[in-house]
């Protein structure tokens, strides 16, 4: 048996830089470096460099679109590093980060290798792109020591098309969610006293109310519907605002579509979205396909109900009529009645406020989801060592 006091090495791969900050940052900030080496791989990861310190960070142009050409380089060049670092656990996120992944662990035979599914990018697309991103996926599961979702519905989801663990639904890690929240970072009771000073600078008074997006700025988060309702509700409520937080996907297509409307402020990306959330009174998500929705819970530990979708994900994220409202996806008039309804029903709001909270300290504490992960990690690498 190999000596169990060793440092291990576990390889993170994501696509975009963005995702490790959104998406791991809590993982990263519980780690034990006394027995874990983290190597995050991805496209621009250097740049992070005074985010995580303690980490080694490699970057990796790793294809978002699919592109045989370049998807193949960057196959290549992750079997490279594979051989070059020798990590014992892969671990990726992001479907073509998951692709290249779980293809180079195999290959490179990395003892374990793990990849979580946070959201289908074919749930909408017809044959057959759709079939060939459905076997993709296939792929990942079969070369994989085990897969993992964000959320249970999105793991039902996934077995009604086939990717499964010998015909039951992927493992997830406790109630959902990639990381949880760091309670001390988005702390109620610290931020509450900030509200007023953050609402003075945006020029907005503290009777106004504020819904906020907060995440990639694409057409598949359901942005342009959202902007859609906003305009329609702002014609009969005038003391209402909305913010658009996050990195623009659109090429500035957004900012036409917004029109420089007076009640409408768009922000690029942040490294303060909580400053965002606590400032606002509604989170908006009607996103066309999402994982767990991690930014779901982010808004809820500071006391904000999400008006969201019904897609898997979301469902497990957001609970209709309890933590939140859920729409169909797609939907302006339904978006647009569920804003006023949070806006007009006072009780209502205060109910899902508290709940939304209420939720977030019961279950979704980043300490009790790293704890979750890492016990999985020790699991499966005291079943290698044996």
């Amino acid at each position: 048996m190999e000596n169990s006091n060793r440092r291990y090495k576990i390889m993170r791969v994501v696509t975009v830089s963005s995702a490790a900050v959104f998406h791991l940052q809590n993982t990263f900030k519980h780690n034990d470096y006394q027995k874990y080496h983290i190597i995050l791989v991805g496209d621009q990861v250097s740049k992070l460099r005074s985010i995580f310190p303690e980490l080694e960070l490699i970057d990796l142009k790793i294809p978002r679109q699919i592109s045989l050409i370049n998807d193949f380089i960057a196959l290549i060049q992750l079997i490279k590093l594979i051989r070059q670092t020798r990590p014992d656990i892969i671990h990726s996120i992001m479907p073509k980060a998951g692709l290249i992944s779980a293809l180079a662990g195999w290959i490179a035979r990395v003892p374990i290798r793990i990849h979580t599914f946070t959201g289908q990018t074919w749930t909408h697309l017809s044959n057959p792109m759709r079939f060939l991103l459905i076997m993709c996926d296939r792929l990942i599961v079969k070369l994989s020591s085990i897969c993992l979702t964000d959320s249970p519905s999105q793991s039902h989801f996934l077995l009604e098309h086939g990717i499964h663990n010998k015909r039951q639904p992927l493992s997830v890690l406790g109630k959902g969610s990639l990381t949880g929240v760091d309670l001390k970072k988005y702390d109620y009771a610290m931020l509450s006293k900030k509200r007023s000073a953050f609402r003075q600078e945006l020029s907005i008074d503290s009777t106004g109310f504020i819904f906020v997006f907060l995440g990639r700025k694409c057409r598949d988060k359901g942005i342009y519907e959202l902007v859609s309702a906003f305009k329609e509700l702002n014609k009969e409520v005038k003391n209402i605002w909305l913010l658009l937080v996050g990195p623009d996907e659109t090429e500035s297509d957004i900012d036409r579509f917004v029109a420089a409307h007076p009640h409408i402020i768009i922000i690029p990306s942040t490294q303060e979205p909580e400053k965002y959330f606590a400032l606002a009174d509604v989170f908006c998500l009607p996103s066309y396909r999402e994982g767990f929705g991690s930014t779901v819970i982010e808004a809820g530990a500071l006391g904000l109900p999400t008006i969201g979708t019904t897609i898997p994900g979301l469902t497990d994220s957001v609970s209709d009529q309890v933590t939140g409202l859920l729409v169909p996806p797609q939907n302006i008039s339904a978006l647009v009645q569920a804003m006023r309804r949070i806006h007009d029903d006072k009780a209502l709001y205060q109910k899902l406020s508290s709940n939304a909270l209420h939720n977030v300290v019961s279950n979704y504490d980043s300490q009790h989801l790293h704890n979750l992960l890492y016990s999985l990690y020790a699991k499966l690498l005291k079943q290698k060592n044996h």
